[in-house]
């Protein structure tokens, strides 16, 4: 093969591993599988455009020696069409249409069958997570999965700002206790001030209650989630925030709600 064959070659397999570069067939000799069950819905296909941009192929479809069906891949055939990729790397099957119509089956209702193991997943995701969040998008969950399984205290920076802190039953920050008083001293000159100029009404902005701002709690609620905040500093061995417990909690239900719904 000539210098100019092999760069051509080259660059038409570029986006198949090396592994399998000898394994290739132009796609347009390829054939969609007019009675495949299996159904491709966006989000899988978004799932595969991801593998394919950021990796390539690393791992062959199937197909049928004798008129180069797609027995498994019909959803990557798809996808690399779309793409404008002009191979795909394939192996070449034979068999009667029975038997190759069961290994494609198996093959599809394997992966289904498997199950995840959910704290291992939380922790890969998570870990993923902290080193480039980006690397979540298109992998296959939907953000409100990603939501309950990425274990994502470490990035909560700008939570706390997000959720107020809580008003504890009975408890006053000392500068909100001098910024009412303030309040009121300068509600009271205002009140002077417009009975000395004859003015009937009332001024609404000395009136405003200090900790609207925030949330209020009755005791048991404050207590409650003071018992909490302390059992997940000591499970996660770190000390949370009062936001950082919530979002860990709200997590936790929106995770036990998907689990009966499912």
């Amino acid at each position: 093969m000539n210098l100019v064959m092999k760069t051509w070659k080259m660059t038409e397999l570029a986006h198949i591993i090396e592994g399998l570069r000898a394994l290739a067939l132009p796609i347009s000799s390829l054939k969609p599988d007019p009675s495949n069950a299996r159904k491709h819905n966006k989000r899988n296909l978004e799932s595969i455009r991801t593998s394919f941009e950021r990796y390539g192929q690393v791992k062959p479809i199937a197909v049928r020696k004798s008129d180069l069906v797609v027995l498994c891949g019909n959803g990557r055939l798809q996808v690399a069409q779309e793409l404008g990729w002009t191979h795909l790397a394939c192996v070449q099957m034979t068999g009667s249409e029975a038997e190759l119509a069961s290994f494609a089956l198996i093959d599809n209702q394997s992966a289904d069958l498997a199950e995840w193991d959910e704290a291992a997943l939380s922790d890969i995701l998570s870990s993923i997570a902290q080193t480039d969040d980006t690397l979540l998008q298109g992998i296959g969950f939907s953000d409100a999965e990603l939501n309950v399984l990425v274990d994502s205290e470490e990035p909560l920076g700008a939570l706390d700002e997000q959720i107020p802190q809580l008003e504890q039953p009975g408890q006053q920050h000392e500068e909100g206790t001098q910024d009412e008083a303030h309040k009121d001293g300068q509600a009271a000159k205002g009140s002077q001030s417009r009975s000395s100029r004859g003015v009937e009404g009332s001024d609404d902005r000395g009136s405003r209650d200090p900790q609207q701002d925030g949330i209020k709690l009755t005791e048991a609620q404050a207590d409650s989630l003071t018992r909490a905040q302390a059992a997940l500093s000591q499970e996660k061995a770190k000390d949370l925030t009062q936001a950082e417990t919530i979002r860990i909690l709200c997590n936790r239900y929106l995770k036990a709600r998907v689990d009966r719904e499912v």
